[in-house]
This record gives structure tokens, sequence and C-alpha cells, in this order.
């Protein structure tokens, strides 16, 4: 599934990754190629956004905790 951004319908678009990543080859690649996005250690409840367009430099969506969780 494409996310696209509702500000600018780019689908340029990093999925925000919370916590504490561990740093594999692969989750570089992905952070460096911009779909992966460090969001920290804390969530905020209603409040993280769960995606980035590079495109405007939008954040949206909301990052859930529970099997709710939907693009």
């Amino acid at each position: 599934m494409t996310v696209t951004c509702p500000k600018c319908g780019s689908t340029k678009i990093g999925k925000y990754q919370y916590g504490l990543p561990v740093m594999t080859a692969k989750t570089k690649r992905d952070v460096d190629a911009g779909k992966i996005i460090l969001g920290g250690c804390t969530i905020k409840r209603d409040v993280s956004p769960k995606y980035h367009c590079h495109a405007c430099e939008n954040d949206f969506g909301i990052f859930m905790t529970s099997e709710e969780d939907t693009p």
C-alpha cells in the first residue's frame, strides 16, 4: 500500500519508528534512505505522528500502540 501526503499528494513518505531501534545494516540503510524516521523514545498518545512527507515536511497520521494502528 502506498501512503500519500494529505497536504501535497507526494508519495515520498517516511514512517516514524519510536523506541530504541537495533541499528542493523538494513535499519541504517532505511534511515539513510528516509524510509524510517527515528522518532525518539517517547510516544505521546494521540499526538506522535506516524508519517513524514519529505516533499513538504508535513508530519501526519497518529501513531497508535494497539492493533487499531491503521495507515
